[in-house]
């Protein structure tokens, strides 16, 4: 898997090779302006549906200004990571998971999406835990998240993650709150269902 030429400001520890349950390699890392393109083509890929359950409307696209908004980050308040994958004899991103600080600094919203030739292999599972370690490291100690009704795959990761998230219902979403450190021995889970990655499995690159 390549390297970009761009650095981000995270430190190195943040870029993983991560093991999949079914063998697959990911490699995650911190988005960087110069992933534009990659990110516009992964959109790409998602299904109507998908699309649907990540932004809440159905959207054929990201505009010039969502694509900066979601690759040019601070990587202090606003940190995005995402999942790489050699296919093809190329390295295409096939998931993105980002969290920004709230007005109340030790809260923050989460959110994420995989592409759908991708899912149900854990690459969902591995995106929140990161994101929630980079987030304790950042002081914050409290999640959110608006989730659709109908995602249901979804609601179930956060579960997994936060057995004891708050949810309430909010118009057509349900306002999701859990804490950064999800269960007490995040650092050292066991392999979950068939298809969910363990923390345990992360490689240096």
């Amino acid at each position: 898997m390549g390297v970009r030429s761009e650095q981000s400001s995270l430190p190195a520890q943040y870029r993983r090779l991560v093991v999949l349950r079914d063998g697959g390699q990911i490699l995650l890392r911190p988005v960087s302006r110069a992933d534009k393109d990659a990110v516009r083509d992964m959109v790409g890929r998602l299904s109507p549906d998908t699309r649907f359950l990540r932004f809440h409307h159905y959207k054929p696209g990201l505009t010039e200004r969502e694509i900066d908004y979601f690759c040019d980050v601070d990587q202090e308040n606003h940190i995005a990571l995402v999942a790489e994958m050699t296919r093809r004899g190329r390295d295409e991103i096939v998931g993105a998971g980002r969290f920004y600080r709230l007005a109340r600094g030790d809260r923050a919203e989460v959110s994420f999406v995989v592409e759908d030739a991708e899912q149900g292999r854990g690459i969902g599972t591995v995106l929140l835990r990161s994101l929630a370690e980079l987030a304790r490291d950042k002081g914050v100690t409290t999640l959110v998240a608006e989730l659709l009704y109908e995602n249901t795959v979804m609601m179930h990761v956060f579960r997994s993650y936060d057995p004891g998230l708050r949810v309430v219902v909010n118009g057509h979403c349900y306002h999701l709150t859990f804490s950064a450190r999800g269960p007490e021995t995040a650092g050292d889970i066991a392999p979950g269902p068939a298809g969910e990655a363990s923390l345990t499995d992360f490689r240096p690159p």
